[in-house]
């Protein structure tokens, strides 16, 4: 199951640097499905930023975390980070009605879990670093 999970995780950093890099653009110029409603006033910059800051994390820690099976705090913080779209557009929409692209809230769920489930491989580490004592 680990390598399941390992090979899973090496897929996600890939899916993460293509379709981060996908969404800006998509989001950038406009393509009709994206959250365009919130490329006006100053949710531009966060509304663009949210996925050049997953892919530009994902490539250095690609570098200097994930060698030789370790950065699993790195890849459970990140996966949290890479939740947060797909959770709060999940309980948005559960008020105000679709508005979001369901390709890039499948994307972030599917980026997230998989960078969550690859940190929590080292359990122990995690809880170590989250200031539990890991045992």
């Amino acid at each position: 199951m680990r390598g399941v999970i390992a090979f899973n995780f090496r897929l996600a950093l890939i899916v993460t640097i293509i379709g981060g890099l996908v969404i800006f653009w998509l989001r950038q110029t406009g393509y009709p499905e994206s959250v365009e409603h919130l490329l006006v006033g100053s949710y531009k910059l966060m509304a663009l930023g949210m996925p050049l800051i997953a892919v530009s994390l994902t490539a250095l820690l690609w570098f200097f975390a994930y060698k030789n099976d370790e950065g699993h705090l790195a890849a459970f913080v990140l996966g949290w980070l890479l939740l947060m779209p797909a959770l709060s557009s999940s309980v948005s929409e559960s008020i105000n009605g679709q508005f979001y692209s369901d390709k890039e809230e499948l994307f972030f769920w599917y980026v997230g879990l998989s960078h969550i489930m690859y940190g929590l491989l080292n359990a122990k580490e995690v809880l170590e670093g989250l200031g539990k004592d890991g045992y």
